[in-house]
């Protein structure tokens, strides 16, 4: 393959194409399958070779990811904690309209968690709300490795300071 198909594989692998999906669109651009000057099977194990590559990183380049967005968007509000093997035990985020839809709208809220829905096993909470025209908005999301207290202290307290709120729970309140 060359380094122009390689980039486009990784293009659409964005897109959630695959390898098939891939050689298909590269063969539409270049009108026949013998100007693509790759198999089918290349494309394929191209895409494989990138899965490979971002096994083991996924969550350090997710982490890379919005570290970048918060320091080019100053509204964007992210915080996590690491496990004892470095990888994510919690992840918060708040995008500005989050934040603003909360001032406007966060005299009530739901935390609604999904359980293990994701193959990481983590739990996805969001925190939403109603707006004047009763429909839901979000005010905030978070990925939780456990279910324990010190997890939900921690996804608590940081959805109170993303959103300019003060008080702090311990873990010890009823």
């Amino acid at each position: 393959m060359t380094d122009i198909q390689k980039q486009f594989v990784t293009k659409v692998k964005v897109l959630k194409l695959g390898g098939v999906k891939a050689f298909r669109g590269w063969k539409e651009l270049y009108r026949a399958y013998n100007n693509v000057s790759a198999t089918e099977v290349d494309f394929k194990n191209f895409v494989m070779d990138i899965k490979s590559y971002t096994g083991d990183y996924d969550a350090q380049m997710f982490v890379e990811n919005l570290i970048m967005k918060k320091e080019t968007r100053s509204s964007f509000y992210f915080d996590f904690q690491l496990d004892e093997i470095n990888s994510p035990a919690a992840v918060f985020l708040a995008d500005v309209i989050s934040i603003k839809n909360y001032l406007l709208f966060g005299e009530v809220l739901s935390a609604d968690a999904t359980y293990g829905t994701n193959k990481y096993n983590m739990v996805f909470v969001s925190f939403t709300g109603v707006d004047h025209h009763k429909r839901c908005i979000t005010f905030g999301a978070a990925l939780l490795a456990d279910e324990g207290l010190e997890c939900y202290t921690w996804l608590f307290n940081t959805f109170l300071e993303a959103l300019g709120a003060t008080p702090q729970l311990s873990g010890q309140d009823n």
